[in-house]
Order: C-alpha cells, then structure tokens, then sequence
C-alpha cells in the first residue's frame, strides 16, 4: 500500500512540476511579446506614423 500511494504521490509531483514549467514558459514569451510591443510603441512611435510620412 505504501508502494501505491508513493507512486501516486510521484506523478502528481511530476506533473505539477511540468504544468507548472509549462505554465511559466507559456508566460514568459508571451509577455515578451507583450513587452516587446509596448516597448516600440512607446519609443518608436506607431507604425502608422511611418507610412504616414512615407
């Protein structure tokens, strides 16, 4: 019985630990995009300027 509950207790663990990786990658690039975004609107201007003055 305690073999059982060891094993259970194992992949729960595991896949805590892979959602939880997956959950912080997922978040990470998509806040890099997010960032990204604010960043060349903040200080480059919106790209519709660009087409604008060209």
């Amino acid at each position: 019985m305690k073999i059982f509950f060891f094993l259970y207790w194992c992949t729960f663990f595991a896949g805590y630990l892979v959602i939880r990786s997956y959950g912080h990658y997922y978040r990470r690039t998509v806040l890099r995009h997010e960032y990204a975004e604010r960043y060349r609107r903040r200080y480059k201007g919106p790209s519709q300027s660009k087409l604008f003055f060209e």
